[in-house]
């Protein structure tokens, strides 16, 4: 007789169900033992729709229901998505605080909110989500958007301190590890007011733990409550030295393709402040091209012939001169580098040498030294084996091209043709140098 599996095994096979909710509804209902595992899985993370209006849906209130009815439920449930409930084109779908203010005292495990294509008012509603939600170990921002024009109006002139605690104990500490922008269009002010309050709330130790951060909306320019034209974007806080993860947008294009020397200023300022993140493990960085794409687009279809672009990998260029400056490595424990481009893998033609110094900087000359191991040892950044690169221009073509789908395949095929026959053979050193590297072009 064989001897029974032991349920650790069982439950780690049921692990890989997740997502799959008939097969794990199966499972609740095979055995009693293999109910909590099954809960865990089918109830970590919950999508809620949102109404056009922001008002919470008919799922919200089936939702409730259940919790009501099964409040054992609860403490299975990490993760929460509100999203709207239909595409509405460029019609934006507000951010009701009601459902999630009815909602969140019924999850004591909560510790992840998604915000996906919803609107808010001004950025000072993240300052009240974290406030109000001192549990909440990641927040992120996807496709969300700014309504309204004086967002300057929404903030307190100066920040308020939580309030205190039970009998009249310290106030409680944040549990904030992880906050993401990212998608959607933003101005540069109100991401700067942002990361001020961040700055004031790690100095002032309520955000202990925050060690993860992605400002990676677009910026927008100018603030029309702010004084000058100029564009607003944040740098490397100031708690830089304890991020584990820092993700940002870079540009230093301008629309007519010009090159933008506030742009490169920006750039210049990122990549001099990055030594100062020694904890960095991974580091995302996303080049803006977006306007001077379309823009170029739209050139090509009035006149009917290609306009031409000049590449310019300048900030890569400082990436490479920043890990490969003398002394010891300033990221010693950086493990990933993700790179997005903002436009066609064409638009990547001239960054050969660029890539070429990043790999000497990250994985050096490993071809003289024997064995795969030792060749890491070796490295100056031996923890670093993942490299994404990936190149965005499909969506940004929907938005104006009138070509059809026809015309977006042609163009999906021309991306994946490119994929394999330019940026691929740009990473090849990364690749021999035993680095996973991954390529998307969409």
């Amino acid at each position: 007789m064989l001897p029974p599996i032991p349920v650790e095994t069982i439950e780690h096979a049921i692990s890989f169900l997740r997502g799959d909710i008939p097969s794990l509804a199966a499972c609740s209902l095979t055995c009693r033992a293999l109910l909590p595992i099954s809960r865990v899985q089918l109830w970590h993370e919950v999508l809620l729709p949102v109404q056009s209006d922001g008002s919470h849906s008919s799922r919200t209130e089936t939702f409730i229901g259940v919790l009501n009815r099964n409040p054992a439920i609860a403490p299975y449930v990490r993760s929460l998505v509100l999203h709207p409930r239909e595409s509405l084109g460029n019609r934006a779908v507000p951010f009701n605080r009601a459902a999630l203010n009815t909602l969140s005292p019924r999850l004591p495990a909560l510790c992840s909110l998604r915000l996906r294509c919803l609107s808010m008012q001004c950025l000072y509603e993240v300052v009240t989500l974290i406030r109000d939600l001192p549990t909440l170990e990641a927040l992120y921002l996807e496709n969300v958007n700014l309504g309204g024009t004086d967002w300057a109006r929404g903030w307190p002139r100066q920040h308020v301190p939580p309030a205190a605690g039970a009998v009249g104990g310290p106030p409680p500490v944040w549990a904030l590890r992880t906050l993401s922008l990212s998608g959607g269009a933003t101005p540069g002010a109100e991401v700067a007011r942002l990361a001020h309050f961040l700055e004031w709330a790690r100095d002032s130790e309520y955000l202990p733990m925050l060690e993860s951060l992605d400002f990676c909306s677009t910026l927008l320019s100018p603030d029309p409550s702010g004084t000058g034209g100029d564009m607003i974007a944040p740098g490397i806080p100031s708690f830089g030295s304890s991020l584990r993860h820092f993700g940002t947008v870079l540009w230093d294009v301008e629309v007519d393709m010009s090159v933008s020397v506030e742009g490169r200023e920006h750039v210049k300022l990122i990549m001099s402040n990055l030594p100062r993140c020694g904890s960095l493990r991974s580091l995302y960085l996303q080049y803006d091209r977006r306007m001077p794409y379309i823009s170029c687009m739209v050139r090509e279809k009035a006149f009917g012939i290609p306009q031409p672009f000049t590449p310019t990998p300048f900030f890569l260029e400082h990436l490479a001169d920043v890990l490969s400056a003398q002394g010891p490595a300033p990221l010693p424990f950086l493990e990933s580098i993700s790179l997005r481009f903002d436009g066609p893998a064409s638009w990547l033609v001239g960054f050969e040498a660029a890539f070429a110094r990043l790999a000497d900087a990250l994985v050096g000359n490993t071809m003289s030294v024997k064995g795969a191991r030792r060749a890491t040892e070796a490295r100056r950044y031996p923890r670093f084996s993942h490299l994404r690169v990936r190149t965005s221009c499909l969506n940004m073509l929907k938005l104006i091209s009138r070509d059809g789908e026809a015309g977006i395949e042609e163009r999906r095929a021309r991306q994946e043709a490119e994929r394999v026959g330019l940026v691929l053979p740009m990473l090849a050193n990364f690749v021999q140098a035993g680095v996973q590297v991954e390529v998307t072009c969409d």
